[in-house]
């Protein structure tokens, strides 16, 4: 976990029975899930006395940072994953990748990360998520922004 995100698909890669591989089948990663392992490895660092785990957040904190963008009329923002979410022109985000007290987590280890929780793109992922509590029921809601 500090040389690379982890890849977020893994499972049978070929074989049968006792021969089955199992490995990476597709070595993008998911920001949402690297954001949690990190924030998880800090608490459990600071609430177990384990500055070992504290390191290893604090190390996957950086690689997640290599991941930042600056979007025009957004701010800095991560992308879903480091492939396939950015042309030329657009990104595609995700607000419900955004766990804002994650966000405000890792700006109280390094300021730069206030950036990424900048009130602009802070305000979208509120009105996402108050869109989504006030409508429960709706099973088709476009989660993805364009930008």
């Amino acid at each position: 976990l500090d040389k690379t995100l982890p890849a977020w698909l893994w499972g049978a890669t070929g074989g049968d029975g006792a021969a089955r591989r199992w490995g990476i089948i597709d070595t993008n990663n998911a920001v949402d899930s690297d954001m949690w392992i990190a924030y998880c490895l800090l608490e459990a660092g600071r609430l177990w006395n384990r500055p070992d785990y504290t390191d290893k957040g604090k190390q996957m904190m950086a690689l997640i940072a290599k991941e930042i963008r600056d979007v025009k009329n957004v701010g800095k923002v991560l992308l879903p994953g480091r492939m396939g979410f950015e042309t030329k022109d657009t990104v595609k985000l995700n607000p419900s990748y955004y766990p804002l007290f994650i966000l405000r987590r890792f700006a109280e280890i390094d300021p730069m990360w206030n950036a990424v929780f900048d009130r602009r793109f802070h305000s979208v992922v509120l009105r996402f998520h108050n869109t989504l509590s006030l409508r429960p029921l709706l099973k088709t809601l476009s989660w993805w922004l364009r930008s």
